[in-house]
């Protein structure tokens, strides 16, 4: 079906292929020239999306110039969802990370499997993924290290199957082992100036001591995080009633990652002297604490990412809608960017995002598809 400013349009009246005409798909453009660039595949902003809960397809419609920047709930509609949609190679997302990490890194090889689903949907080279990269990899780890580790040592926390935690300590732990185990083998998981290796410089008193845990837990914590499969959940795989010395690894582990993690803040390049000054100056007691400063870190760099991708002219940026909040609420939007509420209706995930001034919703988008359809 073929609308023009929400008046259907039928065969004769309009040019474009029959399909257009006959299939059941809302397509509402707002005029006839939008149509024809459309047709000959010059648009990058409009396509027919599935959005769970809703009846047919959904025409989505984001702004044809700038920066399009979504807050997503990530069980719902997502920008890897969309891209192929509107026909767009021109995006960057948190599936991703920035940096581009040593080839010869157990990291590297980790997020090879970790992304490899989007990967191939979207046909993405692993070599090229941090062209694609909005999040930053020790970040995004560190954040849920803190509450895992209480969680090991016996705090109730919620970490089995549905639960957000419990997704983010398994990806997060898997990570986390694979950097201690590039630690040990003296390698570089991001070398300097983005080249593809480079030996580790001499390690920080940290660094050694997470490194000694490859020798001192390897035989368990290895065979252990092999099991941890892709989207998996931890609080399924592991408690504080499992097998003590795979949990004393696993302890000792995340409380020596977590301390290098507060060095790579101090050390962390993108970030200024302010901003590191800021987060070394926080609170350190209790896992809650740590959790906040290393997401704070985590929106910082969301922030030194997205600014320069508008700059360069990228078109679209997913991201969750917390950090998606995080920017509007510090001034970090690039200007002439476009936002975009992509959560379901009532949800319950980052309720400020609701109705934030500037901030259009899918729910528009799915009520105007319904009011199309039901018209035709």
């Amino acid at each position: 079906m073929i609308f023009i400013s929400g008046v259907r349009k039928e065969k004769g009246e309009v040019t474009a292929p029959a399909h257009m005409f006959d299939d059941d798909r809302v397509r509402d453009f707002d005029n006839l020239a939008e149509l024809a660039r459309h047709v000959k595949g010059d648009t990058d902003h409009l396509g027919s999306i599935s959005v769970p809960g809703t009846l047919g397809r959904v025409w989505a419609r984001f702004s044809p110039q700038g920066l399009n920047i979504f807050g997503e709930q990530h069980d719902h509609v997502r920008l890897l969802d969309v891209v192929g949609k509107v026909g767009t190679r021109s995006f960057i997302d948190e599936s991703f990370f920035v940096e581009k990490l040593a080839t010869n890194s157990k990291v590297f090889a980790t997020c090879v499997l970790e992304t490899a689903g989007a990967r191939q949907r979207l046909d993405i080279d692993a070599a090229r993924m941090h062209d694609f990269g909005a999040d930053a990899l020790f970040p995004k780890m560190a954040v849920p290290l803190p509450m895992t580790l209480a969680y090991l040592k016996g705090r109730q926390v919620e970490m089995r199957r549905g639960s957000a935690l419990g997704f983010a300590a398994q990806y997060a732990l898997r990570i986390a082992w694979a950097y201690v185990r590039d630690l040990d083998a003296n390698v570089e998981t991001v070398p300097p100036g983005g080249a593809a290796t480079a030996p580790k410089p001499k390690l920080s008193d940290a660094e050694n001591r997470a490194a000694g845990n490859v020798m001192a837990y390897d035989a368990s914590i290895d065979p252990f995080v092999a099991t941890l499969n892709f989207g998996g959940y931890l609080g399924d795989k592991v408690d504080a009633r499992s097998n003590p010395l795979l949990l004393g690894g696993l302890t000792s582990v995340l409380e020596d990652v977590i301390e290098v993690m507060y060095e790579r803040i101090g050390d962390d390049p993108v970030l200024d002297a302010t901003e590191r000054t800021l987060l070394l100056g926080r609170s350190r007691t209790g896992p809650e604490a740590q959790g906040e400063t290393f997401a704070l870190w985590r929106n910082m760099r969301f922030a030194r990412t997205i600014a320069p991708a508008a700059v360069r002219g990228v078109r679209y940026a997913g991201v969750g809608a917390g950090h998606l909040l995080y920017l509007i609420d510090n001034g970090k939007v690039p200007r002439g960017s476009y936002l975009y509420d992509m959560r379901p209706a009532g949800s319950r995930e980052v309720p400020k995002l609701t109705g934030k001034p500037g901030v259009t919703p899918l729910t528009r988008m799915v009520e105007h598809t319904a009011e199309l359809r039901e018209s035709a």
